[in-house]
C-alpha cells in the first residue's frame, strides 16, 4: 500500500506518520502491512505481536527514528502499553520513573527515558482504536468489496503457475539507506494556503493537518533528487507533492474527520433503507447481507459503524437478541477535505514538475536508477526526447492553460538552459554557505549546495578560484575576505563555461 509506504518514509521526521489498517478478519490487513515491509530494512521497524505492560519502557532496542508494528490492536489492550505509545507518538519520548534494588539491596528511584521520534503501524478489525490513539493515527480501510476478492483469488492462481517474478527488494532497500543519510529539512511554501483551505468543523482536523504535511515532507524527502533546495539547505516541497498525497489520503481524512460516509458503511444505510421502504418494518442483518450479497460478519461491522454514526437506530434494546434497523434520517453529502490543485495555486493552476537528472552512486546503483523503479509514488520521468507537463486534474474550459499543458518541452533544449540556470543558483549558494557558515568541505558543499553533484561543485570551484572569490587549503573550501556577496543577479558561471562543463561531461 503506497500510503503505508510514505508514512513509513516519514520516520526521518520529528513527528512520523502513524496508522491504523482497519478491515475484517482475513480481509488481508496483516498481508498489506507485511508486503509493504518488505520494502524496508529490518532496522527500520520493530515488529511486536504482543507485549508485556512495561516492555516498551525496558527494552534495550532503540526507538528512534523507527516504526514500531503490531500485528493487532488488541496487544495494545493494557493502559500501560497504551500511555507508552501516547508519549512516543505525542511527545517522542517515554520517561519512566520507577524503584528497583541497587547493589547493596536498599531501594533507589530510577529514571528511564526512551527516545523517538517513534511511528505506529497497526491492524485492527474495530472501527476504532482508543479514543486518544484513534487522533493520533491515519485510519486505512482495506477494499472488501467482491471485485477485490475476485483479484487477489486470480493473483494467487497466478503464483501457483509461477506467473509473477519474485520481487527483488535489493535497490528499495538501497534506497531507503541512501534516504537515511540524505537531507530531511523540508519547506512547504504552501502551507499556510492549505491550512486555510481545510475545513475546522472537526477538533481532530488539528492533529490530522499535521498528518497530511507531514507526507508531503515525506514525498518530497524520497524525490528530492527531482526537487530545489532553498538558501537554507531545506527541499522545497512543490504542489505535485501534495497532489500524490492528496490523491492516497482525501478519502481517509474525509472520512476521519466526518466530511464522509465509508463506501461500505454508506450501501449498508442506502440496503436499509430500501427494505424498510419496502415494508415499513424494522430490517434484520441477515435481510440486509443477503440484500448486499455480502458476508454477515462484514455487514455485521459495517452496521456498528452506521449506528455509532447515527445513521441507523436499532430498536431492539434487548440483549442477545437480532438488530432491528430502521433508518434515520438523511446523510450528508460526501465533501473533501483537501482542496485541489487550483485552491493552492497562486495563478490558479498547477505547476509543472520537471525532472533534473542527478546521479549519485549507492552500492554501485544510481539514485536515479532506484527512484524510476519507484513507479507507485508518482516519480514524473522524461518520455523519448520530451517532457511532457504534469496533467492538471481540472482545467476544463480554461484554453490559456490547455495550451499550456499540451505544449511539449525539447528536453535537450531545455537541458542546457536548466543547466546554465542551476549553476548560477548554486554558485550563489555555495558563496552564501562559505560566507555565513565558514570553511567547508566539498563533501558537504556538493550534498548541501548541488544536490549531491560533486562534477557540478567542482566546475563551480574552479571558476570562483580563478576570480579570486573562493580558497581550497587542506581539504576545505574558504571564503576569501573581500569577495563580492552573492546576489540574486550575480553569475559567477559563464555560459560558456557552462556549455563546456556540459561537453565534458558527455
Amino acid at each position: 500500500m503506497q500510503i503505508i509506504y510514505l508514512a513509513l518514509t516519514s520516520r526521518f521526521l520529528k513527528q512520523p506518520v502513524s496508522v491504523a489498517v482497519k478491515g475484517n478478519s482475513s480481509a488481508g490487513k496483516s498481508f498489506s502491512s507485511g508486503q509493504t515491509l518488505e520494502f524496508f530494512p529490518k532496522e527500520t521497524y520493530i515488529d511486536f505481536t504482543s507485549t508485556s505492560p512495561k516492555l516498551l519502557a525496558y527494552s534495550s532496542q532503540s526507538y528512534k527514528h523507527r516504526f514500531i508494528v503490531m500485528a493487532e490492536a488488541t496487544g495494545m489492550k493494557d493502559e500501560n502499553v497504551n500511555y507508552f505509545l501516547r508519549s512516543l507518538l505525542s511527545e517522542g519520548v517515554i520517561r519512566y520513573a520507577t524503584v528497583e534494588k541497587n547493589a547493596t539491596g536498599h531501594l533507589t528511584d530510577r529514571e528511564i527515558v526512551k527516545e523517538g521520534p517513534t511511528g505506529l503501524l497497526v491492524t485492527t478489525t474495530a472501527n476504532s482504536l482508543h479514543p486518544e490513539n484513534e487522533t493520533r493515527c491515519l485510519s486505512l480501510r482495506i477494499n472488501e468489496t467482491a471485485d477485490q476478492r475476485r483479484r487477489i483469488l486470480e493473483e494467487r492462481a497466478k503464483r501457483r503457475l509461477n506467473q509473477i517474478e519474485e520481487t527483488d527488494y535489493t535497490e528499495w532497500h538501497a534506497l531507503q539507506t541512501w534516504l537515511k543519510h540524505a537531507n530531511h529539512k523540508v519547506v512547504i511554501p504552501f502551507a499556510l494556503e492549505l491550512a486555510r483551505s481545510v475545513p475546522v468543523k472537526a477538533l481532530r482536523i488539528r492533529r490530522d493537518i499535521d498528518k497530511i504535511q507531514n507526507l508531503i515532507e515525506a514525498h518530497a524527502i524520497l524525490h528530492q533528487m527531482n526537487r530545489e533546495v532553498d538558501e537554507n539547505g531545506c527541499i522545497v516541497a512543490t504542489l505535485n507533492d501534495y497532489d500524490a498525497v492528496r490523491a492516497l489520503i482525501n478519502e481517509a481524512v474525509s472520512i476521519d474527520v466526518g466530511e464522509r460516509v465509508a463506501g461500505s458503511i454508506r450501501r449498508v444505510v442506502n440496503a436499509v433503507k430500501k427494505l424498510y421502504a419496502a415494508t415499513e418494518e424494522p430490517v434484520g442483518q441477515i435481510e440486509v447481507a443477503r440484500e448486499l450479497n455480502a458476508d454477515k460478519s462484514n455487514v455485521l461491522r459495517d452496521v456498528r459503524g452506521a449506528l455509532s454514526l447515527g445513521l441507523l437506530v436499532d430498536l431492539e434494546t434487548r440483549k442477545g437478541l437480532p438488530r432491528q434497523l430502521v433508518p434515520r434520517g438523511e446523510m450528508a453529502i460526501d465533501s473533501d477535505v483537501l482542496p485541489d490543485l487550483r485552491r493552492l495555486s497562486s495563478d490558479g493552476r498547477p505547476e509543472m514538475c520537471v525532472v533534473r537528472p542527478a546521479p549519485v552512486v549507492y552500492n554501485h546503483t544510481t539514485v536515479n536508477e532506484m527512484v524510476k523503479e519507484n513507479k507507485e509514488l508518482m516519480v514524473v520521468k522524461p518520455k523519448s526526447n520530451h517532457i511532457q507537463p504534469l496533467q492538471p486534474s481540472q482545467n476544463q474550459g480554461d484554453t490559456e492553460a490547455d495550451d499550456f499543458f499540451d505544449s511539449p518541452i525539447d528536453y535537450e533544449q531545455l537541458k542546457d538552459l536548466e543547466r546554465s540556470i542551476a549553476l548560477d543558483d548554486q554558485t550563489r549558494h555555495v558563496m552564501n554557505t562559505l560566507r555565513k557558515c565558514g570553511p567547508q568541505t566539498r563533501d558537504y558543499l556538493a550534498r548541501m549546495c548541488c544536490r549531491g553533484n560533486r562534477k557540478a561543485l567542482n566546475e563551480i570551484l574552479g571558476e570562483l578560484v580563478k576570480q579570486g572569490d573562493v580558497t581550497i587549503e587542506r581539504g576545505q573550501v574558504h571564503y576569501a575576505k573581500g569577495a563580492p556577496a552573492a546576489s540574486s543577479t550575480s553569475a559567477h558561471v559563464s555560459k560558456g563555461a557552462v556549455m563546456a562543463g556540459e561537453a565534458s561531461a558527455n
